[in-house]
Parts: C-alpha cells; sequence; structure tokens
C-alpha cells in the first residue's frame, strides 16, 4: 500500500474542510498533517519501528543515538519544523538499512509531505488575508536540506 492510499481519508476530510471557506488555509493544512501522521504511524511505520526495537533491545549500538532516544520517548509527535526535519534525518540511515526496502521512498514521501503541509520548506503558501505573512515557517536551510537529501 502507498502513502497516497493510506492518506486518502485524510484528503477527503481535507477537501470537505476546504469547500466550507470557513478555516484558514493553515488550519486545514495542519488538520491534514496530524491526520497523514497517525495514519502513518499506526500503519507502515508500525511495522519498521517494530524492526527498530527489536534491535534496541538486541544490539542496541547498531541504531544511531537519535533514533535510540526517540524510541525510548513515548510521545514524539510533533508539528515543529526543525524537529521533524531533524528527526527524519537522524532515521533515514537506520529505516535504509534495517527495515523494509520498500518502505524508504514511503519514509521519505511522508517527511517530504509533513514539511510540505507545515509549511516547513517554501514549497506551500497559505492564502491569508491583508499584509500578514504567507509563510511564517520558511526556512531556507530546510528546503536546500530536504530536498536534496529525500531525492
Amino acid at each position: 500500500m502507498t502513502l497516497t492510499e493510506l492518506k486518502m481519508y485524510c484528503d477527503d476530510r481535507f477537501v470537505c474542510l476546504e469547500n466550507t471557506h470557513c478555516y484558514k488555509d493553515s488550519y486545514n493544512y495542519h488538520l491534514l498533517d496530524e491526520c497523514i501522521e497517525e495514519v502513518f504511524q499506526k500503519g507502515p511505520m508500525s511495522l519498521c519501528d517494530k524492526k527498530l526495537r527489536e534491535i534496541l533491545k538486541i544490539e542496541p549500538s547498531k541504531l544511531s543515538a537519535c533514533v535510540k532516544e526517540h524510541l525510548e520517548e513515548s510521545d514524539t509527535s510533533t508539528d515543529d519544523c526543525l524537529i521533524i526535519h531533524k528527526t527524519g534525518q537522524c532515521y533515514l540511515p537506520d529505516v535504509e538499512k534495517y527495515c523494509d526496502p520498500k518502505f524508504l521512498p514511503v519514509y521519505k514521501e511522508y517527511l517530504s509531505l509533513r514539511l510540505y503541509n507545515l509549511a516547513c520548506d517554501g514549497r506551500l503558501r497559505y492564502r491569508v488575508g491583508g499584509n500578514e505573512q504567507q509563510n511564517v515557517l520558511n526556512s531556507t536551510d530546510i528546503t536546500t536540506n530536504s530536498t536534496q537529501s529525500l531525492n
């Protein structure tokens, strides 16, 4: 199953909210991100996470320090752009080494999608009225690093 198939429910809900014209883009995209995060963590990431936890029990020295730290925390969900980017980059080598090879492209797509939905990397500009900033979390550092390392 692809990430696109997994997030269909989230997309339907997003379109419904968009069509009401009652909510700001930032709110709609934040809800979309929360939904995708939940579906991804309970779905494909749970299998990879299980594998990484097995390695943590048997040979913890094989895993990156930040992956070990992340696995030991109880609640790791966040919408902080830098944390998402850094955690994603940290996990990438261990996901590549220890998880199903078919999962790697899904993981990269998931990271890219989260950075997009939260307007972290400059690809998304929220529609807002007046002179408000369109993209509060537009970091060129994240844009450059995320697009280069995820491809």
